[in-house]
């Protein structure tokens, strides 16, 4: 896992943590979540006819949320730390920062808006 060291380190190109580690893992870990959460639902609707639900689903969502959120951070980290040390146009590391605030304010209101919907759940 050297390449989760050079990431969090910023010991990697900016082209490659943003494009690679911040834009392309994202999508694929966002639509192995979509992927997770859709099971979530079918396994919801066939036993919405039980008398009671076997599994917590507020506690199965943020299962399947936490690894997303682990990552957002060590990509989030990993590419400010590079945009620190990128030797080009200080526009691209600036614009890389402004992705990178925009992505941890866009995570925070998530994050936020899953837990005022959770604790208004009947779904306990």
């Amino acid at each position: 896992m050297k390449w989760m060291t050079n990431l969090w380190k910023g010991e990697m190109p900016l082209w490659k943590a943003f494009w690679v580690y911040g834009v392309l893992m994202s999508v694929l870990l966002y639509v192995a979540g979509l992927l997770a959460a859709g099971a979530m639902l079918v396994l919801m609707v066939f036993f919405i006819f039980s008398p009671s639900v076997p599994f917590n689903v507020t506690v199965v969502f943020t299962v399947i949320l936490l690894p997303g959120i682990a990552y957002q951070v060590l990509s989030s980290v990993g590419i400010w730390r590079s945009s620190e040390n990128y030797s080009g146009s200080r526009v691209n590391s600036m614009m890389a920062r402004a992705v990178v605030l925009a992505y941890v304010a866009c995570t925070v209101l998530g994050l936020y808006t899953y837990v005022h919907i959770a604790s208004l759940s009947g779904y306990r």
